[in-house]
């Protein structure tokens, strides 16, 4: 027997999507009101849709936690509806951003320590993450994208949907 160390696999650097680098348009108006939770270092922002931001360092200070929730959630949906709509966070986490493919930004979110997931839950819906403070405005934009320019996969949606309507019968 001949002992052979197993290959190890490495990453090569992921380029930053270049929807990611654009500068933004000013979104200043959409921000209502901010307000700093000075015991807890807990930025808390309302904007104009209803929406709250907040964000918290980590214990770090090179990572922040992210959440972005609006009242609503499942239990804004009547009854019948639901079976339509239960998994639809996991069909915008199922896509990336227009002109990113989900691979491709997977990959970006692995190696530069960022997360997003959409969430739904009985009385909120919204978005939760973490990223590392030198990447702010990318994750900004990641979460402006993904909620106005999603990647739509039509063909992995369609698979899901007839194996869901096959299930429920």
């Amino acid at each position: 027997y001949s002992f052979s160390a197993p290959e190890e696999k490495t990453l090569s650097a992921v380029p930053t999507p270049e929807a990611l680098t654009e500068k933004p348009e000013s979104r200043n108006g959409q921000i209502e009101s901010k307000h700093l939770y000075p015991a807890l270092d807990l930025h808390e922002y309302t904007l104009s849709n209803g929406m709250r931001l907040v964000v918290r360092p980590t214990t770090d200070d090179s990572t922040a936690m992210f959440a972005m929730v609006s009242p609503g959630g499942y239990s804004s949906v009547q009854p019948e509806q639901l079976p339509l709509i239960e998994s639809a966070a996991s069909y915008i986490d199922m896509g990336g951003i227009d002109g990113v493919p989900y691979d491709a930004l997977s990959d970006y979110l692995y190696m530069n320590d960022m997360a997003l997931s959409t969430a739904i839950e009985n009385d909120w819906h919204g978005f939760l993450g973490a990223f590392d403070t030198s990447r702010t405005d990318e994750f900004l934009n990641l979460l402006y994208y993904k909620m106005t320019a999603p990647e739509l996969r039509y063909d992995d949606f369609e698979e899901i949907r007839e194996s869901m309507l096959e299930d429920v019968g």
